[in-house]
C-alpha cells in the first residue's frame, strides 16, 4: 500500500558526498515510497555549508529556497545570491554548487526527477 503521508521527523537524516554541513531528508523517493518519476528532499545547510560543484548525468534538479540566504553558481557562467521564495533550476550533466551565506541556515525543497539512484559527479 502507498505512503500517502510522510512526517519529516520519521524520515531518516542523511549528508550526501560533495555537501558540507549538509543534512538532508529524503521525503519522497524509490527507496521509502517507491517513487518512479521524482524524488522530494528536504535540505538543510548550516551557515559556512555548501554542496560542491557537482552535476547530474541523468537527472533534472530543481532547489526551492524557504529561509535563509544562498550562493548559487552553475558553471562558470552564472552567480547569484539566492533566498526565500526563490526557485534554482538545474538541467542534467549541468554542474552547479549551491552555499549558505550569512548566520542563518539555508532550507530549502529539493526535486529531482527521476528520482535519484547513486550520487554522480
Amino acid at each position: 500500500m502507498p505512503q500517502y503521508l510522510i512526517r519529516q521527523d520519521e524520515v531518516p537524516t542523511y549528508s550526501p558526498p560533495k555537501h558540507q554541513k549538509t543534512v538532508n531528508r529524503r521525503l519522497v523517493g524509490r527507496q521509502n515510497v517507491g517513487s518512479e518519476n521524482l524524488e522530494v528532499v528536504l535540505g538543510l545547510v548550516h551557515p559556512g555549508g555548501m554542496a560542491e560543484m557537482h552535476s547530474h548525468t541523468d537527472l533534472e534538479q530543481v532547489v526551492y529556497i524557504l529561509e535563509g540566504k544562498g550562493e548559487v553558481r552553475v558553471g562558470d557562467d552564472f552567480k547569484s545570491e539566492c533566498g526565500p521564495g526563490d526557485t534554482l533550476y538545474f538541467p542534467k550533466q549541468t554542474p552547479h554548487y549551491l552555499a549558505a551565506i550569512g548566520d542563518q541556515p539555508l532550507k530549502c525543497l529539493v526535486i529531482y526527477g527521476p528520482p535519484m539512484t547513486s550520487w554522480e559527479e
